[in-house]
């Protein structure tokens, strides 16, 4: 059966500080504008809700738009966009069309952190990106039962790809 994405909903919900950066607004702006002429999945959820958040409350604003979300639009997906990352106009329309409701409900974009790679000899440190995939229990120690650490994988997957974590 193919799936109708002009009857699905997304809503997107974003937890910021007191600013969002650039290259969010940027992106923002052309996500509205790829899906006011594309699928409209965003307009029927809802359109994006900018919800004021520290990392104190984070938890708990998550949990309210989430709620926000189930009891006050009928949008079928939530869609998560840190105030901070940019993103291209048909981030929305690729993660619903790789998602599936019940063999692959939860989707996340691959986004990158910068981290420390090596001293730059003159105090300070040269810098890389690194993917920020997670894994949960598998800390790369050989018959290691920790279950509750995340760790991050050392390589991205190949692009477009979806990737079970």
């Amino acid at each position: 059966m193919t799936r109708d994405f002009r009857a699905e909903s997304v809503f997107v919900a974003t937890p910021v500080r007191n600013e969002v950066a650039t290259n969010f607004h940027v992106s923002l702006l052309g996500m509205a504008y790829h899906d006011l002429t594309s699928y409209g999945m965003i307009a029927r959820g809802g359109a994006p809700v900018a919800w004021p958040a520290t990392p104190m409350n984070l938890p708990q604003i998550r949990n309210h738009l989430t709620t926000k979300m189930l009891d006050d639009t009928g949008a079928d997906w939530l869609l998560w966009v840190d105030a901070d990352a940019g993103f291209d106009p048909d981030l929305c329309d690729r993660l619903v069309e790789a998602a599936d409701p019940l063999e692959r409900p939860v989707m996340g974009a691959l986004a990158f952190m910068v981290a420390k790679r090596e001293p730059d000899q003159m105090g300070g440190w040269h810098w890389t990106p690194a993917p920020t995939i997670y894994d949960w229990g598998r800390d790369g120690k050989v018959g290691s039962t920790d279950t509750t650490t995340p760790t991050t994988r050392s390589s991205a997957p190949p692009r477009p790809a979806v990737t079970p974590c």
